[in-house]
């Protein structure tokens, strides 16, 4: 047996390299996929700030949920099932028309009334239509539940006069949450919709094909949400950690940045008007941020960022909003004190890694939205 030409060895050496790459790219890419196969099962849903293809854009309003959508909300704090009705609310069906001896609600609101973390009966607006008892005169409570993630006043009052008020309600209450709404107000069309995921509509202009990559590979890779998540958490600094509380939180200092109020003044200025124009009754909930609740999340941010616990004014951002509602005469109901005694008393209503109340703190402002609106259509 003759031995191989030369010719043959280079032609021998490139198959043994190529064998060696196919075998550590199968080596690699195997339990990936693997991991992906299992993450599919387990999770039934990619990390994403909103359930996949689960809000669209819309004319009025900016964004919306999709009607009709039956999903899964999954994040790296919780996993929870995510649902509308026909008309695009995280609610059970309601009719255009009120059954008689029916006493109507229609609340407003931005995640914190669409129940952002937690199930449709864990929301404090069910838990309330459930807890609440009908005022004289009607024989049930009927509360009609439109929240979207990333709406303000405005938005919100845009929902109103282009949709909510074929509802025909007893009483609007528009949510106000003090960690966002005063910005919110001031940027209605700050988020818009992407291939059914809510982003910039800065960044959606720009048109960075970075982002979009990562947008889709969030969607669509299962593995690439907690792999991005976590390289994202070894670059990102202490002070970006904390960046959303202390933002709140140095409009507390004496002297410190001022809550840009105008167009949220703006806002209920309409929708004050509307009431009057539709002989209905106004009220304006308002729902504190965590970091005037929790005392020791305040400290420990205000000590990474050199500010003086002492003199901070955690109540600041709930004075402001009720004083932009005395000014106008919109009756309010502001949860920041009670809310306050029971996290003193029970420890965080929040997750952890967002501000979003979770089934317990959803639980405690149903009760204390029930008490307070009781005593208010006693009187």
């Amino acid at each position: 047996m003759s031995p191989p030409s030369t010719q043959d060895r280079p032609r021998s050496k490139v198959r043994t390299y190529l064998f060696r790459a196919l075998a550590v790219v199968v080596g690699l890419a195997l339990p990936l996929l693997l991991i992906e196969g299992a993450l599919r099962i387990l999770w039934r849903a990619p990390l994403l700030q909103f359930a996949p293809d689960s809000i669209r854009n819309d004319p009025h309003t900016s964004v919306a949920l999709v009607a009709d959508y039956d999903g899964v909300h999954h994040t790296p704090e919780f996993q929870v099932h995510h649902s509308t009705n026909s008309h695009g609310l995280r609610d059970v069906e309601h009719s255009y028309e009120k059954l008689a001896n029916t006493w109507r609600i229609l609340a407003i609101g931005d995640s914190y009334v669409q129940g952002h973390g937690v199930e449709y009966d864990e929301m404090f607006l069910t838990l309330a239509e459930r807890q609440m008892a009908p005022p004289d005169g009607f024989e049930d409570v009927e509360i009609v539940k439109a929240g979207v993630g990333g709406w303000g006043p405005e938005n919100e009052y845009e929902y109103l006069v282009n949709e909510g008020y074929r509802y025909r309600p007893d009483l609007v209450v528009v949510v106000f949450y003090t960690g966002n709404d005063y910005w919110d107000a001031g940027f209605p069309r700050h988020f818009g919709v992407w291939r059914g995921m809510r982003v910039s509509r800065r960044r959606l202009e720009e048109g960075r094909w970075s982002d979009r990559t990562g947008a889709l590979l969030r969607k669509h890779v299962y593995l690439y949400g907690p792999v991005a998540n976590m390289a994202g958490s070894w670059f990102r600094s202490p002070e970006d950690r904390i960046r959303q509380d202390l933002v709140l939180l140095e409009t507390c200092m004496p002297g410190g940045p001022a809550l840009p109020t105008e167009a949220t003044r703006e806002s209920f200025r309409k929708f004050k008007e509307w009431s009057e124009n539709h002989d209905t009754d106004l009220l304006v909930l308002i729902l504190p941020h965590r970091i005037q609740l929790e005392t020791d999340r305040a400290r420990e941010v205000a000590e990474r960022s050199d500010l003086e616990m002492d003199i901070l004014d955690l109540d600041k951002p709930s004075r402001v909003i009720r004083g932009i509602l005395e000014e106008i005469g919109i009756p309010f109901l502001d949860l920041t004190e009670p809310l306050g005694s029971y996290v003193r008393e029970h420890g965080s209503l929040s997750f952890v890694s967002d501000t979003h109340y979770t089934s317990e703190g959803h639980a405690a402002t149903a009760r204390l939205f029930v008490e307070g609106l009781e005593l208010r259509v006693r009187d």
